[in-house]
């Protein structure tokens, strides 16, 4: 089954997903950035407020995909792990800034509020141990080293009810 994607390509989207779940896979902790929404949410920010991005999104997934086709005979969605886990480390090394700014929207896409997008099912918060947005903060949770319940809330909730 096929995906539409606002702003990559058919392509593209395949290559950033064997990215994305490289760079945070899915493990017993939990799911990954592809099972959390993060391609949807990197998409659907590069058809609008990372819309000046495209470009350097699409140039460095095709220099990925032609660096592993060259190496390994492959697009990098169909090489195993470890073989894309060396063309990853070499794009880190040779492009730097194209690896961070993945690697920074893919985790913003982990971590931001499920409204945008990403962090399915609160995926990302309940990694790191986040509760969720509250309009108001106890003093007691607000202690250092306090362990607070997950709320199981986000923005959307918040922005709903102040237009209800």
């Amino acid at each position: 089954m096929r995906l539409t994607h606002l702003s990559l390509t058919e392509a593209e989207a395949e290559t950033l997903a064997a990215v994305l779940d490289r760079l945070i896979p899915s493990d017993d902790r939990g799911p990954g950035a592809v099972e959390a929404g993060v391609l949807a949410f990197i998409d659907s920010e590069l058809a609008g407020a990372l819309k000046h991005q495209h470009g350097a999104y699409a140039a460095g997934l095709a220099e990925l995909d032609a660096q592993a086709v060259a190496q390994h005979g492959e697009p990098f969605a169909r090489l195993p792990a470890p073989a894309q886990d060396e063309l990853l480390r070499g794009i880190e090394a040779a492009s730097g800034p194209w690896f961070e700014m993945v690697l920074g929207d893919c985790i913003d896409g982990l971590l931001s509020d499920p409204a945008y997008g990403g962090n399915r099912d609160f995926a990302g918060w309940r990694l790191v141990g986040y509760p969720g947005p509250s309009l108001i903060w106890t003093e007691e949770e607000q202690e250092l080293d306090r362990r607070i319940p997950f709320r199981g809330s986000s923005l959307s909730r918040f922005l709903v009810a102040r237009r209800g």
